[in-house]
């Protein structure tokens, strides 16, 4: 009997670890501006390998509903550079809603219902691969998909619904180049896109998140003309914001359900 109650009793606790592993329920609540992370929105090749991060239409419909429903209201970056210039004030709970590399998933599944709930968004745009495919993963891992065309990614600009950052010249991880490659990947990326799309680009996405810790690379974003930079790093970014460093994000995943999905939310 003893034997049996003790195999219930680590039954019980490796189960309460399994479910706070994915729950963070014990988190306490924080305020503060919250930064989501998609990809796609869509329904994943059948041989990628990489579908955590396809998140369906109908789960990110159900976030989206969730986000109003709550009292969170939406900015994008020309919001927030308003407001860290004084001429707006942060609105009761900011959300910004980011698509990493500009899939054209994006513009065919999430535009639509962002603009149906009059929500905005950022898309987050590797330079050279605007109008081709994200080749810089290996498609043996992650089937080639297209990426939105320089007509498709000025739609959603004009539409108000979305303004734009980069990910990158070509996606390359920062913290893994020379320090004039860096560079070059960053103030190319800046210049090419602000050409293309006739503003400045003022938000950098660290692609793999490598080089956000890294001085030297920050000093060429700052070079850049950039205002904002984002890592792949998790949390909920408290007010007043510190843009000197930069900014957390919470990824948004195939798996991620709903009470996961509110955790996240309300606790980083």
């Amino acid at each position: 009997m003893f034997y049996f109650y003790a195999a219930a009793v680590l039954i019980l606790i490796t189960a309460v670890v399994i479910f706070s592993a994915k729950y963070n329920w014990w988190k306490k609540p924080k305020d503060g501006l919250v930064i989501l992370l998609y990809h796609h929105i869509g329904t994943p090749p059948a041989n990628s390998k990489n579908k955590r991060n396809w998140v369906s239409p109908e789960n990110f419909t159900k976030q989206l509903d969730w986000l109003a429903s709550n009292g969170y209201t939406s900015i994008n970056f020309d919001g927030l550079l308003k407001i860290m210039a004084g001429k707006a004030q942060f609105p009761p709970k900011p959300v910004i809603i980011t698509f990493d590399d500009g899939y054209k998933d994006v513009y065919q599944n999430a535009f639509p219902l962002l603009k149906e709930r009059k929500m905005k968004a950022a898309a987050l745009l590797v330079q050279e691969a605007v109008g081709k495919y994200n080749f810089w993963q290996d498609p043996a891992r992650e089937v080639w998909q297209d990426i939105m065309t320089e007509e498709q990614v000025k739609e959603i600009l004009k539409s108000g619904v979305f303004d734009y950052g980069s990910h990158g010249l070509t996606h390359k991880n920062l913290a893994k180049l020379e320090s004039d490659a860096a560079e070059y990947e960053i103030l190319e990326s800046a210049a090419r896109l602000a050409n293309t799309f006739g503003a400045q680009c003022a938000v950098f996405a660290y692609p793999y998140g490598g080089g956000a810790e890294d001085e030297e690379i920050n000093s060429f974003i700052s070079a850049a003309g950039y205002k904002i930079s984002l890592s792949s790093e998790q949390g909920i970014n408290p007010l007043p914001l510190n843009t000197a460093k930069p900014l957390k994000r919470i990824p948004i995943r195939r798996r991620t359900d709903m009470l996961q999905f509110k955790l996240k939310i309300t606790r980083g």
